[in-house]
């Protein structure tokens, strides 16, 4: 993994100062990791990663349902469990206008997004069924 990794990273990180990193995407995106004022931690950005998955593989059912301006926030919540490091639990909930429609129309439309989250929310599947990971520190002249 870490020989493709080397040949076409799809996140590049820099280091600029202690505990903190200026990150880039293939796309050209940038964000700052790190753990303080304006840094996103790396929760943070797990956590930014399945709900931005959530809302986008729920979109096109909501937006053929309350049309293409609807208007939706969001958030995660997490459990974290400190003596194992890791987080436990990540709860989402994406929280649309729904509206004048009838309550059975606003369920029918729920389900369909649900259904559209657990078919194509990538993050979400990966989390659900975990995933081969590899880290190496390789030198580069």
């Amino acid at each position: 993994m870490s020989e493709n990794a080397a040949e076409k990273p799809d996140v590049r990180v820099v280091r600029t100062g202690h505990r903190t990193y200026h990150a880039e995407n293939a796309a050209g995106a940038t964000l700052e990791i790190g753990h303080g004022p304006g840094l996103w931690s790396p929760g943070d950005l797990l956590k930014a990663a399945l709900i931005g998955c959530n809302a986008l593989s729920a979109e096109a059912r909501l937006e053929h349902g309350l049309g293409e301006n609807f208007e939706m926030t969001g958030r995660v919540a997490s459990t974290y469990l400190k003596d194992e490091n890791r987080i436990s639990e990540l709860d989402v909930e994406l929280v649309p206008k729904f509206g004048d429609m009838t309550p059975e129309m606003e369920t029918e439309l729920r389900e369909k997004a649900l259904a559209a989250i657990e078919r194509y929310c990538t993050i979400g599947r990966t989390l659900d069924h975990g995933i081969v990971r590899g880290a190496a520190i390789v030198r580069e002249d």
